[in-house]
């Protein structure tokens, strides 16, 4: 996920989001979904790792 797009308006609970599409570890496509927020688990990169994970809401 590379960030939420709090700018459209959704219903409560709902947002949409934009990330890459991941191949092999490689980004070979941007996307934009509109998710419920409870539902939703993203893999990270944080600073100097790898593989993470992070709750988005």
């Amino acid at each position: 996920m590379i960030r939420e797009l709090p700018e459209r308006h959704t219903y409560d609970g709902w947002v949409w989001i934009e990330g890459y599409q991941l191949n092999a570890g490689d980004a070979v496509a941007r996307r934009e979904l509109y998710v419920r927020r409870a539902g939703v688990w993203a893999q990270a990169l944080p600073a100097g790792h790898r593989r993470g994970t992070v709750r988005i809401g």
